[in-house]
């Protein structure tokens, strides 16, 4: 018969029509009672499908002679299997139109969701997934992220690790630390501080130089960031991974890394694939309102501006929220918290020293001078902290750690209550010769 089962287009349509016209023969030559009614049903059943094995098994006959008797019609075993091929393909086809059909369905209703639900959801398996969804399976990525075993980290390559957070960052803060290495797939802070001792030492360690409060200018929003996101699922592309994001991103100047966007924002790359197609898609019920309409306001990157900074108005409402003494390493801890700029970027932007601004807001850093008026608790609860936090009790190591933070060091301590040793024991509330 010259059947191409394995043909595609017009190819097939054709094998096709030619099986269903030897199948209403077949039918049509039952229904007028030609010939061995046994053996045409037996033609009709391999034609259908059925193995020669278990048509013999309704009959009580061998597989052979199954075949004896088919060959005796006027249609031969051999011409018969490849008609059962053809309709076999036709219904492996239809088959697999309709799971696509359900997977497409499937991707459109659940933005970002992943392949591996799908799978669950559809009782599809998951590489069958991937396939019947094409083009849009870089929509949704194979399975959740699963947690990787702990490795153990060298020097070189914590050094490394606290490099790129720094470089990406601009940030030396061992939390920020923490929320862009597991970003990354990296450690937490703990790691480099038990390796070099403490933060700082890892920080020194590895070359970075100045205050690990310091923080770079964010030149976005948080609903900036998103806005980035979105954009980069509006348009059309062959691979939706966080690499392919990543590229896209060095494709245009100033735009923050991947690994930024992440930390800032909080969440994986995963979540922020689901969520900004499930916005794109507009699934916008779970969000808020004034939010969803600021993050799908398409932006001119090439002309994008910050807007100004109200240096002052962060001053004040952190004086607010901490008290009247406002050191930069205090202020900073705020502004980590309520996801304000750095106070180093306040500095710059305002052109005046930290205790100028912090003044001119009706508050102070602390000293007023070398010598100024403070009180003893004053002086006294910062080397609390330092101590509970595990500091030594060197002279040397808390005046490092405390000019880090702009805070009153082991010199003014001990010139203003009697010495480094009756400083320290009044910190720990222990009894000292008088």
């Amino acid at each position: 018969m010259g059947i191409d089962v394995a043909g595609n287009g017009d190819g097939f349509d054709q094998e096709l029509q030619k099986a269903h016209a030897v199948l209403l023969e077949i039918d049509e030559e039952i229904r007028r009672g030609e010939g061995d009614s046994r053996s045409l049903k037996m033609v009709r059943a391999y034609v259908s499908g059925a193995t020669l094995e278990s048509i013999g098994e309704g009959h009580k006959l061998t597989r052979e002679r199954v075949r004896q008797l088919i060959n005796k019609t006027r249609w031969k075993a051999t011409d018969l299997k490849k008609l059962s091929l053809v309709f076999a393909e036709q219904s492996r086809r239809m088959v697999e139109k309709a799971d696509r059909e359900r997977v497409i369905a499937w991707s459109f209703a659940n933005p970002g969701s992943t392949q591996e639900e799908a799978s669950e959801k559809l009782g599809i398996d998951r590489s069958r997934v991937r396939e019947l969804l094409g083009e849009r399976s870089g929509r949704h990525p194979a399975t959740s992220v699963v947690k990787k075993r702990a490795k153990r980290w060298s020097d070189e390559e914590l050094i490394e690790l606290l490099w790129r957070f720094h470089e990406e960052t601009g940030s030396t803060v061992a939390t920020q630390f923490t929320e862009w290495s597991r970003a990354n797939g990296g450690p937490t802070k703990q790691t480099p501080m038990n390796r070099f001792g403490k933060w700082s030492a890892a920080i020194e360690a590895a070359g970075i130089a100045g205050s690990y409060s310091v923080d770079r200018e964010r030149l976005y929003s948080n609903q900036d960031m998103w806005a980035i996101v979105i954009d980069f699922f509006r348009e059309d592309r062959t691979e939706y991974t966080y690499r392919a994001f990543e590229s896209w991103l060095a494709e245009t100047p100033n735009f923050p890394s991947g690994s930024l966007i992440r930390v800032r924002l909080g969440k994986t790359w995963q979540i922020l694939a689901r969520d900004a197609q499930r916005l794109l898609a507009g699934y916008l019920d779970e969000f808020e309102p004034e939010w969803v309409s600021d993050v799908l306001t398409p932006r001119d990157w090439s002309t994008f501006v910050r807007k100004e900074l109200d240096v002052r108005s962060y001053i004040e409402q952190a004086l607010e929220d901490r008290g009247p003494i406002l050191t930069i390493a205090k202020y900073n801890e705020w502004a980590l918290e309520n996801d304000a700029p750095a106070g180093n970027n306040l500095i710059v932007r305002s052109g005046i020293s930290w205790a100028e601004l912090v003044r001119s807001c009706g508050g102070r850093v602390g000293l007023l001078g070398r010598r100024g008026n403070i009180s003893e608790e004053e002086l006294l609860e910062p080397l609390r902290e330092y101590l509970d936090a595990g500091g030594r009790r060197n002279y040397e190591a808390y005046s490092s750690w405390a000019s880090e933070r702009g805070l009153p060091v082991a010199g003014t301590i001990s010139e203003k209550l009697g010495g480094w040793s009756k400083a320290l024991a009044m910190a720990r509330e222990e009894p000292t010769d008088v």
